[in-house]
């Protein structure tokens, strides 16, 4: 089961005036968040969201960029099923390639600290 496409959309809903509300980040007027749509060979879609700022209401064009510019790459052609297997490559060795060309130890240590 190859995933054969990664999409992201960045999706936004305005609140209505009667239900905005403040919180720690200010006035909440929009609900933002983006959609991660994954395809596989045989049709079969899997979806999930990220969100680019505490409080719904975020600009998300830079994750739909990496999400289409960067991890779409890495996902083409592996096999679905594997979640736990592609979920340490993206959170670990998206980046392990600077590091090893600048000749550093602990080049899969990514995002961890």
């Amino acid at each position: 089961m190859k995933i054969t496409n990664v999409e992201a959309f960045w999706l936004r809903c305005p609140i209505p005036k009667e239900k905005q509300h403040f919180s720690d980040y200010g006035l909440l007027t929009d609900f933002d968040m983006t959609l991660v749509v994954i395809t596989t060979e045989s049709g079969l879609q899997g979806f999930g969201e990220a969100k680019a700022a505490v409080g719904s209401s975020g600009v998300c064009a830079s994750i739909v960029s990496c999400v289409e510019n960067e991890l779409k790459p890495l996902l083409i052609g592996k096999d679905a099923r594997h979640i736990s297997r592609i979920w340490e490559h993206i959170y670990n060795g998206t980046r392990d390639h600077y590091s090893l060309s600048r000749g550093r130890k602990f080049p899969i240590l990514g995002r961890r600290g």
